[in-house]
């Protein structure tokens, strides 16, 4: 079995939905390129897995894999320390012990929506607690993601039931772990509550629309369709862009303009992707060459090289650097222990922020700025 389903998966279930034209336009393309964050991802979900699977302790795991190649990319101790064992460590506390726990499970609806499959990373049931779901690793740092109202729980969810992993219940949980260093520690893990009468409706909805006639939507789901780049809809939607005079758009026109902004990046993304793919099967792309590309140099253990340095003759304090926290975090860390006007003045006595001229950003109103400048302009006229 393919370890994507072309029809729909767990990842692309939400996009089916919204727009069933989708399905043909993804099949058939080539393999996506290799990215160094895809790689680190799989990496670590086999490393999760084989840690849960094999009850490995913090020191077996960075034993084990710190400094190894997996999937192409060197794992570091930072690596391992602030993504696997959080999600290790998170996972013993969280599932009870006494629940029955599958791990890379690949779940399916046949004999209801045919060719629908994907895996779950983990899915878990214990009638004891009358606790039952599934768990999904997210180690990506930009694109957060929450357990709540989203389609690929759903899916998963669904899908175990189908296949027998999980009984029939009332209410079943989805957990995302995304230990993303936009996130604080406690917020790594996402909860999400399913009923399964919600369960019931996403089946049938999802079945009418693999089954139903094909619709073209476009919108902000496009950023996460493989086929947008042959698709019609899609790029009609990035002509209205392309062909605008910009002088002769309206103030509504210009806000559209703008909203597309995401899309048409994931777009270029997409792209240039194409390009480097068909370069490297030896395609010539006119004015462009292939060379090699090299990621930012770091040390293969900090701990070694910092020892080393040592041995070299660089005192301590040439080779260590230390700082304090960002503002961002020394907001954080203050919160909580409410302090009031003290953390309001240390913030304004310690922190600088550099004017960086203006910019826009997404508002219901306009700002004063814009009052401002109206009645200056008035003012001139009168």
């Amino acid at each position: 079995m393919a370890k994507h389903s072309s029809v729909v998966g767990g990842s692309t279930a939400a996009l089916r939905r919204l727009c069933n034209g989708s399905i043909e336009l993804s099949q058939g393309l080539p393999e996506e390129a290799w990215n160094a964050y895809a790689a680190t991802g799989t990496a670590l979900h086999a490393i999760v897995e084989q840690a849960i699977d094999q009850a490995l302790t913090d020191e077996d795991i960075l034993v084990q894999h710190a400094g190894a190649d997996r999937e192409g990319v060197r794992i570091t101790r930072e690596i391992l320390l602030g993504k696997a064992l959080p999600a290790v460590n998170w996972f013993e506390k969280e599932i009870p012990l006494s629940a029955a726990v599958h791990l890379e499970k690949s779940v399916n609806f046949n004999g209801i929506i045919e060719g629908a499959f994907g895996t779950a990373d983990i899915v878990f049931s214990d009638p004891d607690t009358g606790r039952h779901g599934i768990v999904d690793w997210k180690f990506g740092d930009n694109h957060i993601v929450s357990a709540q109202d989203n389609d690929q729980m759903r899916f998963y969810l669904a899908g175990a039931v189908h296949c027998g992993y999980l009984p029939m219940g009332a209410l079943y949980e989805a957990w995302i772990f995304q230990p993303s260093a936009k996130l604080q520690q406690q917020e790594f893990a996402s909860r999400g509550l399913y009923s399964h009468g919600d369960l019931n409706f996403f089946v049938q909805d999802l079945k009418d629309a693999i089954e139903g006639e094909r619709r073209f939507v476009t919108g902000e789901h496009c950023r996460f369709c493989r086929g947008k780049i042959r698709c019609d809809a899609y790029q009609k939607m990035l002509r209205q862009d392309v062909d605008t005079d910009v002088a002769g758009l309206t103030a509504n026109g210009l806000s559209a303009a703008l909203n597309r902004v995401p899309v048409i990046e994931n777009y270029i993304k997409d792209l240039k992707a194409a390009a480097l793919r068909n370069a490297q099967n030896g395609i010539h792309i006119p004015g462009y060459a292939l060379v090699r590309s090299e990621g930012n140099r770091a040390w293969i253990d900090e701990d070694a090289a910092w020892a080393a340095l040592g041995r070299l003759g660089v005192p301590a304090a040439d080779r260590t650097v230390k700082k304090p926290i960002s503002p961002t975090q020394a907001e954080r860390v203050l919160k909580p222990m409410n302090l009031g006007k003290r953390a309001e003045s240390f913030m304004k006595a310690h922190v600088h922020r550099p004017d960086r001229g203006e910019t826009l950003v997404k508002s219901d109103k306009p700002s004063e700025h814009t009052f401002t400048r109206l009645a200056t302009a008035l003012k001139a006229i009168t």
